[in-house]
């Protein structure tokens, strides 16, 4: 029977296309020549820490089974015909990209790994990339934090801000420090720069805070600590008072600035 000599074989290596698919016999041995002949031609580079026998055998094998490879005399010289740059200053990154990594250190650690062009341009972009995305979301960690402070500032806001900026002109900081205050700082830091300009006296801090009606703006918890202290007061519902109405104006004011609203100058009573 034509197939006895397969039928000999176990069954898992009678499932194997070479030899379900092979005719006879002879057949399969010659395949099985075949594939150990291409294997034996077939070329796969060194990795970078071959030793000098292993790159020796490589450009052996290369130059017997190869008219056109061109072989070299060490790896460094098969690396930059595979697409490595000649110098590390001829990697080139995307002309239209603002890098903030040190981009001229990449450069020097990709010609040390032995990196081409290629590899070198996915290698920065892909870094940069993955930078460009733990910054926005560091920024946008940022702003909600900063806003929820702000919410909690309430109509105090301009006039907290302000303080701030009266004693940074106060102690001479630099104008970038300002500014990087102003726009960077973390809230938590800027609630204590907040409460340090409130506790220093000076003609320099207390113009910078904005008065309305002759009391100085608060946060919506302070006012509401404020609404209740007011009520206390023995003017309050008393309207024969001689402070009656002076305590109602006050209480009004109050009672916006727990809403986070700024108060009005004068209120209808």
């Amino acid at each position: 029977m034509p197939n006895e000599w397969r039928d000999s074989l176990p069954e898992e290596l009678r499932n194997k296309p070479l030899i379900a698919n092979a005719p006879d016999l002879t057949h399969l041995l010659n395949n099985a020549i075949d594939m150990e002949s291409h294997m034996g031609r077939s070329l796969t580079i060194p990795l970078p820490d071959a030793s000098g026998d292993e790159w020796s055998q490589f450009n052996e094998k290369a130059l017997k089974h190869s008219k056109d490879l061109i072989i070299m005399g060490n790896k460094d010289d098969i690396l930059t015909k595979l697409g490595k740059p000649a110098d590390k200053a001829d990697y080139k990154g995307d002309p239209d990209k603002d890098y903030s990594i040190d981009v001229d250190g990449m450069k020097e650690t990709a010609f040390d790994l032995g990196l081409t062009q290629d590899q070198f341009y996915s290698l920065l972009n892909g870094t940069q990339g993955r930078i460009n995305t733990q910054t926005d979301t560091a920024k946008a960690t940022l702003d909600t934090e900063r806003a929820a402070l702000y919410d909690e500032w309430g109509a105090a806001k301009g006039n907290k801000l302000e303080a701030i900026d009266a004693m940074m002109n106060l102690f001479n900081f630099p104008d970038a420090t300002k500014e990087s205050i102003k726009g960077n700082m973390p809230a938590e830091v800027l609630d204590a720069m907040s409460r340090m300009a409130e506790s220093i006296s000076g003609e320099n801090i207390q113009a910078a805070k904005d008065k309305t009606s002759g009391a100085s703006l608060y946060t919506p918890s302070e006012a509401n600590a404020l609404v209740t202290k007011t009520m206390e007061h023995e003017a309050f519902r008393d309207k024969m008072h001689p402070e009656h109405k002076q305590v109602q104006q006050q209480y009004l004011s109050y009672l916006d600035m727990a809403a986070g609203r700024k108060p009005k100058e004068h209120y209808a009573i």
